[in-house]
């Protein structure tokens, strides 16, 4: 299993942060959160919250247009999320996301994003680092966080 982190300090509280990842479906958050490589975000099913809310979105990674359907596994209000794939992809357990914030300071949130990819098995990451751009990855989600402090400190 590959586990890629990226760690911001955002000017927002938790409450602020937990309310934009939660409600990517509204209006451009989702655009303005990466607005060079997110492309469209749609909610399927549920209302962006609640623990089996289904989404759709489309984005660039590495320069290769992605679409992406995932679910929402775990969800702690102002604390913690987790994402994992839906549909056809859902029973391989492929990816899985994360976001666990905590106050830090005065109006302050550390957010931890992680991505995990893979199976428990060893032997297939080498197959995930021929086939996944983890480096296009791991720029992709140290920028989600540049922006996502740029939005929020408004």
């Amino acid at each position: 299993m590959i586990t890629l982190t990226s760690v911001d300090h955002v000017n927002a509280a938790p409450e602020k942060v937990w309310y934009f990842l939660t409600h990517l479906h509204e209006g451009d958050t989702y655009l303005r959160w990466h607005p060079a490589d997110h492309k469209a975000f749609r909610l399927l099913s549920g209302d962006g919250k609640t623990v089996g809310s289904t989404f759709n979105a489309v984005e660039m990674l590495g320069g290769k247009k992605f679409s992406l359907k995932y679910r929402l596994k775990r969800a702690e209000p102002q604390k913690y999320l987790e994402y994992g794939a839906a549909g056809v992809l859902r029973p391989l357990r492929l990816a899985t996301g994360t976001f666990t914030l905590k106050p830090s300071g005065d109006n302050q949130t550390e957010l931890v994003a992680k991505v995990h990819i893979g199976y428990e098995l060893p032997a297939l990451d080498w197959l995930v680092r021929k086939v996944i751009n983890l480096a296009a990855i791991e720029k992709h989600m140290d920028e989600e966080g540049y922006y996502l402090n740029q939005t929020l400190s408004k």
